[in-house]
Parts: structure tokens; C-alpha cells; sequence
């Protein structure tokens, strides 16, 4: 993790969570393998983060990590990367994540001609789960804010990450189809 001030937080890559918090701390996955097929990447906006710890190498985090596939070496990406990407995940405070081009103006961060991903099938419980982008569809924020450009800011207490999309995200191609 770096300091990134010119994005708006922390520089994370080679990043790995885990499946199953409560009960498995054995099976993880890294950023960049999930349905919205982000760059394996993210950044952490300065305010989401509380603390941080550097893990000892016996940690059972890094054991599960090693077990799920093992850290390989990826470069650091530069700023250029980040923010020149096709596409953006941008996860807010409320749950709620932005697709669309990532817009920084000094401190703010927008999201210029932003969507919503819904269930296509309105019927589904919350907790039924979703096992691929059939299951999802866009809804444009557009209309949903004033100013520049069709762009929604977001305050910095709002944001907790965003993530570059991979130029062969199907979200990234569903957005460029629907413009």
C-alpha cells in the first residue's frame, strides 16, 4: 500500500480478500477475477481508511493467500493507468457502485455518465446470489444530477475505493454499446 494523494487515497495492488469472513479464512480471492473485471488493482480513499497492520509471514491471512494461488508480481501501476482507464467501479459508504469514467476536479472525484447495476429479475431476494452479468442490468444515473457534464460527485466521506475496469469488462462494453 502506498499513499496515492493524486487519486484521493491509498495505491493497493496484488490485492486478495477473503470468501467467507465469518466462518473460512482459508479460501481468498484476489481484485481483478470478480463479474465487473477489475484491473487488479484499487484505490482506498483517505477517509476509508482507519489503520492498517503490516502482517507477520506465519499469519494465517498470508497462509490462505498462499493456499488460494499465492501473491504473483505485479507492478505497481502509475497514475496515467488509473485514471485513463475505459471504465470505473466506484464502491460508495451506502453499498451502493458506480460504473462510469472516473472525473477528478482538485480533491473531487465524480462519475461522469454513471449506471447502476439491478437485478434483471425484480422477483429475486436479496440474498439470492448473482452468477454472472445475466443476472444484472444497467440503469443510467443520468437525469439523477446536476452539473458538469452528467457527472455525480462524491464527497470524500461517500467514497470508500474505486477500481479501474479491464478494457474487456463486459460492463465496460455494455456502457460504450449504450452510449
Amino acid at each position: 500500500m502506498v499513499e496515492a494523494p493524486d487519486l484521493g487515497g491509498y495505491l493497493l495492488w496484488n490485492v486478495w480478500y477473503p470468501l467467507d469472513v465469518e466462518d473460512d479464512l482459508s479460501q481468498w480471492q484476489r481484485v481483478g477475477d470478480e463479474i465487473h473485471q477489475p484491473r487488479p488493482f484499487t484505490v482506498l480513499s483517505s477517509s476509508a481508511v482507519r489503520t492498517w497492520q503490516q502482517l507477520a509471514s506465519d499469519s494465517e491471512v498470508l497462509q490462505g493467500i498462499s493456499a488460494s494461488g499465492g501473491f504473483s508480481d505485479i507492478p505497481e501501476p502509475n497514475q496515467d493507468e488509473i485514471l485513463d482507464a475505459a471504465g470505473h467501479a466506484v464502491f460508495l459508504a451506502d453499498g451502493t457502485v458506480l460504473f462510469g469514467s472516473l472525473v477528478q476536479d482538485g480533491d473531487r472525484i465524480g462519475v461522469r455518465d454513471g449506471y447502476y447495476l439491478v437485478r434483471t429479475n425484480l422477483e429475486a431476494g436479496v440474498n439470492d446470489p448473482i452468477e454472472s452479468l445475466d443476472d444484472l442490468q444497467l440503469v443510467t444515473q443520468r437525469g439523477m444530477t446536476s452539473g458538469l457534464l452528467n457527472t455525480l460527485w462524491i464527497g470524500s466521506e461517500a467514497l470508500v475505493m474505486y477500481q479501474a475496469l479491464s478494457d474487456d469488462s463486459r460492463i465496460v462494453t455494455a456502457i460504450q454499446e449504450s452510449q
